[in-house]
């Protein structure tokens, strides 16, 4: 059983360089993935005109693997740097974990 778990963030697309920029500097995390995300909501008054025609927000996933020691340090230097937005995320536990290949 490992003792990491899997932080996944929902954030505005345009806030992309900036989650990047905090979670290259945490020594804490080897790597992280990021891909793009359409979000959906029934609170959609924070979408700019264009979404809000489209129907759905312009969101970057990230896909973060911590162990449980470095989650809240993480979790709080993306709060220190979120501002006036909204950064929705959720923690899963991950059972196992690993390399395949050489």
């Amino acid at each position: 059983m490992s003792n990491d778990s899997l932080l996944v963030l929902m954030a505005p697309a345009r806030r992309r360089d900036d989650i990047v920029d905090v979670l290259m500097l945490l020594e804490s995390i080897s790597g992280f993935s990021v891909t793009d995300a359409a979000g959906f909501s029934r609170g959609h008054s924070q979408f700019n005109q264009r979404e809000q025609v489209q129907g759905f927000g312009d969101y970057e996933r990230f896909e973060v693997l911590c162990d449980a020691s470095s989650q809240k340090a993480l979790i709080q230097a993306l709060g220190e740097m979120v501002g006036r937005d909204h950064f929705r995320y959720w923690v899963l536990p991950v059972l196992e974990q690993g390399l395949i290949g050489g």
